[in-house]
Order: structure tokens, then C-alpha cells, then sequence
């Protein structure tokens, strides 16, 4: 089975996971990534957020990238 690694990038900094991940497939990767960056904007409230997770295979080489950018508006339309 793959393995694949992910390093998460906030306003806090960068924080690389050692440990692989064994996933069926680059797919069920981004499914993981999303899911991971979904629970990160849920913590700590609605302040805005940009976050990015890099997704590497076996060699630690990047296979993908997700980003989610939590932001509002505050002008009325």
C-alpha cells in the first residue's frame, strides 16, 4: 500500500508529519488532506485562515497540494 506523507503549512508555521500514512491510492491522499484542513478551520472559531497541506509520496517528494482560505468580508453587498 502507499505511503504518503503530509506537511501542514498555517500562520503558525510549518509542521511536517514523520510518520507516513498508509493510503489505498493518491485520491484517498487529497481525501485525507481536505478532511485535515477542514477540521484545522473549524478549530478557533471564524477567524480567518489560510491553510495549505502538502501531500508527499514514499520518496518525500510533493504529489499534490490542497489549500483552504477561510476569510470574510465585512462590507455589506
Amino acid at each position: 500500500m502507499p505511503q504518503f506523507y503530509f506537511e501542514v503549512t498555517t500562520g503558525a508555521g510549518i509542521a511536517s508529519e514523520d510518520d507516513a500514512v498508509d493510503l489505498p491510492s493518491l485520491e484517498a491522499a487529497r481525501a485525507e488532506a481536505m478532511m485535515m484542513a477542514a477540521e484545522m478551520a473549524k478549530e478557533g472559531g471564524a477567524a480567518p485562515k489560510d491553510i495549505a497541506i502538502a501531500i508527499r509520496d514514499e520518496t518525500r517528494e510533493t504529489v499534490a497540494r490542497v489549500r483552504l482560505t477561510l476569510a470574510y468580508d465585512d462590507r455589506a453587498s
